[in-house]
């Protein structure tokens, strides 16, 4: 996708051009791509009213999210936009004990609810399903749905 991204004049916009028409046939549409700035990612940012931010809860996140800050800032976008969440949290890892300590101060808009490292998330590959369809009743789906929740509400509040 970068590479007929970058044919079309490196435009930032193609992406919202291209949702326009969607506006009235969808209430939410989600957009997924790979980590890093690209020029993808360029056009998701300025396509999308919000952005979830995965992070795992390691030292080397919070250089990361502050890189997302600041393009956001030098590319005039709304860091208010950015939703971060933690995943692939794994509870007994002190590392990620502190790490979730430490970056709850540090980001803004972070929210309360994770999405713990467990297998079930992992068999989502494998059966190629949502959670809830073959494993409706396990941690991962209650987290998933929590965290949905808390992004239903963050998002009403911004509008």
């Amino acid at each position: 996708m970068d590479t007929l991204l970058d044919q079309v004049k490196k435009s930032k916009k193609r992406i919202k051009e291209a949702l326009k028409d969607l506006k009235n046939e969808y209430d939410i549409v989600f957009l997924d791509c790979p980590p890093g700035i690209s020029i993808l990612a360029e056009n998701i940012f300025h396509a999308c009213d919000y952005i979830l931010v995965p992070t795992v809860p390691t030292p080397l996140c919070l250089r990361t999210y502050e890189q997302i800050i600041s393009f956001f800032e030098e590319d005039y976008l709304k860091t208010s936009s950015l939703i971060p969440f933690f995943s692939m949290v794994e509870v007994r890892k002190s590392v990620h004990q502190n790490s979730m300590k430490e970056l709850t101060r540090e980001m803004s808009n972070l929210c309360n609810s994770f999405i713990p490292f467990l297998a079930d998330v992992e068999k989502m590959g494998i059966y190629r399903k949502p959670l809830p369809s073959f494993s409706p009743n396990s941690k991962a789906t209650a987290s998933y749905k929590a965290l949905w929740e808390e992004i239903e509400k963050k998002a009403s509040k911004h509008k």
